[in-house]
């Protein structure tokens, strides 16, 4: 009884955020690919599917794979309210930088919130960073195809094969239950050199979802931590006080709205 109340309520979840009623069944049929395919009873095809999802009364196209994993991020972020900050936001018109952009959701979700933000992501696995480019179109800013730590350079990324949120700089190993099937370079910057090379805006808000790198990315802001207003962490267990620490040293109010997230507000 307790998993058809929570079929029923994603499904109702799904027809509340789908635009049209088209768009509405593109969800359905994506999330209940998901409990079907731990069932034997689908296999994933990894096309693209798209619709137009209504949020705070935005309007935005939305491209996500059938693969598992980008219908439950999508879950997290639009459902459950992953990123709802724990406190009143007053500007609309934030620089928002998407560290771990994956498929560009969170930046989807961000645009709705804060209307007139300008959002730069940052992802480097060229699968991912095609549907990121794809989900940017909607909205106002620019996705770079590379990670960000605390140096500049070339580094190795291992790649999982059944959840694509989960592809890890080799520095940090592999999660236990992760299926890594191949290693892959790709270009690794510190925000402080990319912002000065860019020239673009540094960031007033942050959201780091980095798979281990998280402590490194913070560290590689340098001066431009003075900039930033507001951070949302999901760190490995292994740096997660080290990220608070960093937060309370740089003058941030340090707040957990879920066990596995960090918000720190100045």
């Amino acid at each position: 009884m307790a998993n058809f109340r929570k079929l029923a309520d994603v499904i109702f979840k799904c027809f509340s955020i789908g635009d049209t009623l088209v768009d509405k069944l593109v969800l359905v049929r994506l999330y209940l690919s998901y409990p079907l395919a731990n069932r034997g009873l689908y296999s994933y095809n990894n096309k693209i599917r798209n619709c137009a999802i209504k949020i705070n009364q935005q309007t935005r196209k939305v491209f996500l794979r059938d693969n598992g994993t980008d219908i439950l991020i999508f879950q997290s972020i639009f459902m459950l309210g992953e990123y709802a900050p724990p406190t009143k936001i007053e500007s609309n018109s934030l620089t928002i930088y998407d560290l771990g952009s994956n498929i560009g959701l969170s930046a989807i979700w961000f645009s709705c919130v804060f209307p007139n933000c300008l959002i730069y992501g940052f992802e480097p696995v060229e699968e991912n960073y095609q549907i990121a480019s794809l989900n940017y179109q909607s909205i106002n800013g620019q996705v770079f195809p590379i990670a960000i730590g605390k140096e500049s350079g070339i580094t190795k990324m291992l790649i999982d094969r059944d959840n694509a949120g989960s592809h890890r700089l080799s520095k940090h190993g592999s999660h236990p239950d992760s299926h890594i099937v191949r290693e892959i370079d790709v270009r690794l910057e510190s925000l402080q050199n990319f912002i000065n090379a860019q020239k673009i805006q540094p960031p007033e808000f942050l959201k780091i979802d980095a798979e281990g790198s998280e402590l490194d990315i913070l560290y590689g802001l340098g001066d431009f931590i003075k900039s930033s207003s507001y951070i949302v962490i999901e760190p490995d267990k292994v740096n997660f006080q080290e990220c608070v620490e960093f937060l309370k040293e740089n003058h941030f109010k340090v707040y957990h709205t879920k066990p596995y997230l960090i918000w720190g507000v100045k």
